[in-house]
Order: C-alpha cells, then structure tokens, then sequence
C-alpha cells in the first residue's frame, strides 16, 4: 500500500477527500464534522453530508497544504493531524456487518484495520 498525498483546500469539496481516502482505504470510511457555531466553540457533532460542502465549512483553521496519509499512521494519528493542520474534524469508521462504527481504537494502522475489516458486500 503506498503512501496517498491529497490536497486540501478552502475550495475543495469533502466528499472529494473522502473519497480519495476510500480509494486508499476501501473497508474504512473518513467523515468529517461541521465547524463550531462560534470562533473558539468545538466542532458540532453534525457530521458534513451534503455532496455541496467544502473543506471551508468544515474546517476552523485557514491553511490549505497537502494531507499525507501512510498507511502505517493509526486512526489517532490522522485525527490529529486533521485538527492540528487544518482545523477539521475528522472520524474514520469501519464497517461491524449491520452499520458503519467509528474506529475506536488508535493503535492500529490504517493499513491493518482496512485488512481486518475485509470487503465490504
């Protein structure tokens, strides 16, 4: 598995990292939440479905870069990067037969929890 480079951007819409991400990692799946109400508020526990959406609703820290995932990286580590980078929220999610469950555990790869959560039918 190798190394995926996406750029983010004020203008870039969610669902477009999102599925970047889930061509990487096609047993897990990356949302992410609305930006707080207020300047300083947490982020809303909404997570962002509208297809409209982009990288500026979500996020509450203006920088644009390039978000490099490795596959090794834990779910903890991408969450953190997401907020501590871009001001986004982020959630990755696996699949437990009957509905997507966020990944609770940080301890394993990326890598390792799209192998164990197998193909999705």
């Amino acid at each position: 598995m190798e190394v995926i480079s996406i750029e983010i951007n004020g203008r870039r819409k969610a669902y477009a990292v999102r599925e970047l991400f889930n061509k990487a990692f096609p047993n897990l799946k990356l949302e992410f939440y609305a930006k707080p109400h207020t300047k300083d508020g947490p982020h809303s526990e909404k997570i962002v479905t509208s297809s409209r959406l982009t990288i500026a609703d979500c996020r509450t820290v203006d920088h644009n870069g390039m978000l490099v995932i490795e596959p090794g990286m834990t779910t903890t580590e991408l969450k953190n990067h997401l907020r501590d980078t871009f001001g986004l929220k982020g959630e990755v999610f696996k699949w437990n037969g009957a509905s997507w469950q966020p990944v609770d555990s940080g301890k394993q790869s990326l890598e390792n929890l799209n192998k164990l959560n197998g193909p999705i039918l």
